[in-house]
């Protein structure tokens, strides 16, 4: 009798191959990657429009568009869990991420320094509505993996962030040099649809 030798898969290729967390991990690594790009033309629109400024030297507004991105998280994600409980997750992520598509859109209609606060508004926004889309997500993982691989599903997703910082930021920049900002503003869009 022959024994054949077993081949051991790694957990995460175990979770990818599964069809329904392919799709789930692939909308986050696309939106999230998405979310990254924009933030790199909206620096270099920042730039340009602020250094005419004579309220705030450019770091301040750096500093305002992080705080902006990172504020709505605790403002909406105690809200945004029980909404993803209570609203089928799917519709969720889909409207979150139409939402955004649209608003990043408005982006392009910040074209003269006098506009910047209306670029605030929507980074705002954009984050906000972001915080359901990651609720839903992640409350859509233990019903795509078994629970032997929840674990696995968790921690990809959780690396995932810093590998679309990585490839956002780095695309972001190239499409902002070959495309300009506005370009940068239809490819994120493009990328939540």
């Amino acid at each position: 009798m022959r024994v054949q030798p077993t081949v051991s898969v790694s957990p995460v290729l175990r979770v990818i191959r599964n069809p329904q967390f392919a799709k789930l991990w692939l909308s986050q690594f696309v939106s999230q990657t998405g979310d990254w790009l924009d933030r790199v033309a909206c620096l270099v629109l920042i730039g340009r429009l602020g250094s005419s400024s004579a309220v705030f030297g450019v770091g301040v507004l750096f500093g305002l568009e992080l705080a902006l991105r990172l504020l709505p998280s605790a403002l909406f994600s105690p809200l945004a869990g029980p909404i993803a409980d209570r609203v089928p997750r799917r519709f969720l992520m889909v409207a979150a991420d139409l939402s955004r598509a649209v608003i990043v859109l408005c982006f392009l209609l910040v074209r003269e320094p006098s506009h910047l606060s209306w670029l605030y508004v929507l980074i705002g926004l954009q984050m906000a509505v972001g915080i359901f889309f990651d609720a839903a997500r992640s409350a859509a993982l233990p019903d795509t993996v078994r629970t032997d691989e929840l674990h696995d599903a968790y921690a990809l997703s959780a690396v995932t962030w810093s590998i679309t910082l990585c490839v956002g930021a780095l695309a972001g920049g190239w499409i902002v040099e070959g495309v300009g900002i506005g370009g940068a503003f239809v490819v994120d869009a493009a990328s939540y649809v």
